[in-house]
């Protein structure tokens, strides 16, 4: 028997799948103090990621909880 993914990873993945065909979402933010680096707001869950517009590739950093997000 195969578990499926808690709900909230469900949403997390979505949210990163539709970085693919609108990586600067509404509500997404750059990260001050960082050239390149943006995140979005998925619940109590933050991913960070980074776009290289020229390639058209979004690299996904990192994804964490809200308070260990930017340390």
């Amino acid at each position: 028997m195969k578990l499926s993914p808690h709900p909230v990873a469900k949403r997390i993945l979505g949210k990163i799948e539709q970085l693919e065909s609108n990586p600067r979402p509404s509500g997404c933010k750059m990260i001050h103090g960082h050239l390149n680096l943006w995140r979005i707001r998925v619940g109590e869950y933050r991913v960070i990621y980074s776009i290289d517009d020229r390639n058209l590739v979004v690299d996904v950093s990192v994804v964490r909880h809200r308070g260990e997000a930017y340390r």
